[in-house]
């Protein structure tokens, strides 16, 4: 019994068009569709806003005479969508590090020590202080790749002026508002 398995070979551009013609999507043009599809996104990317389209049948796979632009501008509208939405998340998240950075001040006792044999950045001191004394983190130290991607974050931006004072005076010991400075200025 032969167990080897063939491979599916790839369809043509113009054969997967001919494809959705035959399951009723109206194609308006097919030199705009066909270079849509060679130089901005898959045929399966594109044909996955399908199941967008009103009155698509996903039983026979039937467009029900949709248009291809109709496909084209839901994934451009898509696309416009998630510029958007990771512009404002990417203000929110720095908006919630500096935040946080500014309620751990220099007072509070979280620091992250770097050992620079073996490439790590571990918990110093874990408490955070400000009417009361609270743990921060559980684990004294982090899950070893944590542990080393922290500490490459932190080797990249060793000349910036407050990790660099930190390397210099503070003996590669880094407060957590300094850690939180690099994380926002690293993205």
């Amino acid at each position: 019994m032969d167990t080897t398995k063939t491979h599916k070979k790839s369809l043509s551009i113009e054969h997967r068009i001919k494809t959705l013609e035959n399951r009723n999507l109206i194609i308006d043009n097919n030199n705009m569709l066909n270079d849509f599809i060679k130089k901005r996104t898959t045929y399966y990317h594109l044909t996955g806003y399908r199941f967008l389209l009103d009155n698509y049948d996903r039983t026979t796979d039937n467009y029900n005479n949709h248009k291809s632009n109709e496909l084209i501008a839901l994934y451009e509208l898509d696309q416009e969508l998630s510029i958007l939405l990771f512009k404002e998340i990417r203000i929110i998240e720095q908006s919630l590090r500096a935040r946080i950075a500014n309620l751990c001040h220099e007072n509070d006792r979280v620091t992250f020590e770097l050992n620079v044999e073996n490439k790590t950045a571990g918990l110093k001191e874990n408490y955070c202080e400000n009417d009361s004394t609270i743990k921060f983190i559980a684990e004294d130290y982090f899950n070893k790749n944590v542990s080393k991607q922290l500490f490459d974050d932190i080797y990249k931006m060793k000349e910036e002026p407050a990790i660099k004072h930190h390397f210099n005076d503070y003996q590669k010991v880094i407060p957590l508002w300094g850690l939180l400075i690099i994380l926002v200025l690293e993205h």
